[in-house]
């Protein structure tokens, strides 16, 4: 550990303990440990996907706007054609009705 021995510890123990005080001690170690924490979680960030990558896997709402508009103009389509075969249907057999 840095050549550090039991005596070097305990002196640099006490000169931290002398420069920032007994009630702030606690504060800092929990700012490391904060902070090695959020180091190990960039760390991990890096392996997961970005988010822009994922945006671009999932579809826009300008997309979905497109879609619906042609869905809409299928289905109008679709109406259209329908009222012909009925059309026609009643011209080829006019005394069915």
């Amino acid at each position: 550990m840095l050549g550090l021995h039991a005596p070097e510890l305990i002196g640099l123990v006490l000169v931290v303990l002398l420069v920032f005080g007994a009630k702030r001690l606690p504060e800092m170690g929990s700012n490391v440990a904060k902070g090695i924490r959020e180091f190990k979680k960039g760390i991990n960030d890096e392996e997961t996907p970005d988010p822009a990558e994922v945006k671009q896997d999932t579809p826009s709402l300008k997309s979905i706007d497109a879609s619906k508009s042609e869905v809409e103009e299928i289905e109008a389509q679709l109406a259209r054609k329908k009222a012909e075969l009925a059309a026609h249907e009643r011209v080829a057999t006019p005394g069915a009705e």
